[in-house]
C-alpha cells in the first residue's frame, strides 16, 4: 500500500507546484467547484481525487492530462482501477475461467515484481473466485488482509476497491465491525467525497452477508441505516437506490409478505435499464431465485 501512498502524495505535490506556477491560490478554483479545504488536502496527499475531478482541475491549470500522468506516474494507478472493475465485471457475469485466468497472471506478475498492487488484485481475484466455489481464503491471508484494513487511518479509493472485492470471504464478526466505521466515513464524506457510491457498494454486500447468515436484526438495521444516509445525500447513483429496494423486498419475503417477490422483480426490472449487459441484473436475479428457494425464519 506504501506505493500507493506515495504515489498520492506525488500527485499532491505536483498539484501544489502547477498551481504555484500559475500563481492562482486555492480560492481560485472555487468557480470549478473545488472548495480550498478540499484541494489543500488533495496537494497534501491526504485526500484522492477522482479522475473527473482531475480533468476538471488539470484543465483549469492548462496543463493536459498525458503530461500530468507522464510526471505523476499516475498510470499505475490508473492501471489498479481499471484491473479492478476487469475482475468485478468477470465475478457479476460468472466468467470463472476468465476469473482463474486473471488470478494466475497478477499472482505471476507479483512474484516478478513483489509489488503490492498485484498482491491485492490476486488476493481480489481470488476472493471473487471462492465467492462462486464456496471456499475460504485461507487464514493466514484473512487475517492479513484484515489487520491492513483496520490499520488504515484514512480510507482512499485504493482501499475501498480492497475492501469491496474481499468482504465476503471475511469472517461475519469481523465484517460487522467494518459497518459502524464505514457509516461514520460515508458521514465525513457526502459533501466533497469521490468515493460514496463505492463505499455504499460495500456496505450493500455487508448486507448481503447479513441474510445469508441470517442475522436477518443486523440486515434490517444496516438497510434501515442505508435508506436515511441516502435521504440526506446528494451524491448517490440511482442504482444504489435501486438495489436498496431490492433488498427491502428480500426482508419482506423473509418476514412471509408475498409483495417482496414482486418488489424484488421490480428492482431487477431497473437495475437491467441501468447496465448495459445486464450482468448485475442477471447476478440478482440468480440470488433472489436461491434465495426464494430456501425457507427462512422471520426478522426477529
Amino acid at each position: 500500500m506504501g506505493d500507493f501512498n506515495n504515489r498520492r502524495i506525488k500527485v499532491g505535490n505536483a498539484l501544489h507546484k502547477m498551481r504555484k506556477n500559475k500563481k492562482l491560490s486555492l480560492s481560485d478554483f472555487s468557480d470549478i467547484g473545488l472548495s480550498p479545504s478540499f484541494l489543500s488536502r488533495v496537494e497534501n496527499g491526504e485526500s484522492g481525487i477522482s479522475l473527473d475531478r482531475l480533468y476538471i482541475l488539470l484543465n483549469k491549470l492548462d496543463v493536459s492530462f498525458t503530461e500530468f500522468t507522464n510526471e505523476t506516474d499516475l498510470n499505475t494507478y490508473l492501471e489498479f482501477t481499471t484491473a479492478y472493475h476487469t475482475i468485478k465485471s468477470a465475478s457479476y457475469s460468472q466468467n470463472l475461467p476468465e476469473l482463474i485466468t486473471l488470478l494466475h497472471m497478477y499472482q505471476n506478475l507479483h512474484h516478478e515484481t513483489r509489488g503490492s498492487s498485484y498482491e491485492h488484485l490476486a488476493l481480489i481475484t481470488e476472493a471473487q473466485i471462492n465467492n462462486f466455489t464456496s471456499t475460504n481464503l485461507s487464514k493466514y491471508k484473512i487475517k492479513k488482509l484484515s489487520d491492513h484494513l483496520f490499520n488504515i487511518d484514512i480510507w482512499y479509493q485504493y482501499d475501498l476497491m480492497l475492501l469491496a472485492g474481499t468482504i465476503r470471504q471475511l469472517p461475519l464478526q469481523t465484517a460487522s465491525v467494518f459497518v459502524d466505521d464505514l457509516f461514520k466515513k460515508l458521514d465525513r464524506q457526502t459533501t466533497e467525497s469521490m468515493h460514496t457510491e463505492l463505499i455504499f457498494q460495500i456496505i450493500s454486500q455487508l448486507i448481503l452477508m447479513f441474510i445469508d447468515y441470517s442475522d436477518f436484526s443486523s440486515a434490517h438495521r444496516t438497510i434501515e441505516h442505508l435508506g436515511m444516509v441516502i435521504k440526506s445525500s446528494h451524491q448517490v447513483h440511482y442504482s444504489t437506490k435501486t438495489k436498496l429496494l431490492f433488498y427491502k423486498g428480500i426482508l419482506q419475503i423473509i418476514s412471509g409478505h408475498k409483495n417482496g417477490i414482486h418488489q424484488c422483480q421490480k428492482a431487477i426490472e431497473i437495475i437491467n435499464l441501468l447496465d448495459d449487459n445486464q450482468s448485475i441484473g442477471l447476478y440478482y436475479q440468480k440470488y433472489l431465485n436461491n434465495f426464494s428457494s430456501c425457507s427462512h425464519k422471520h426478522i426477529p
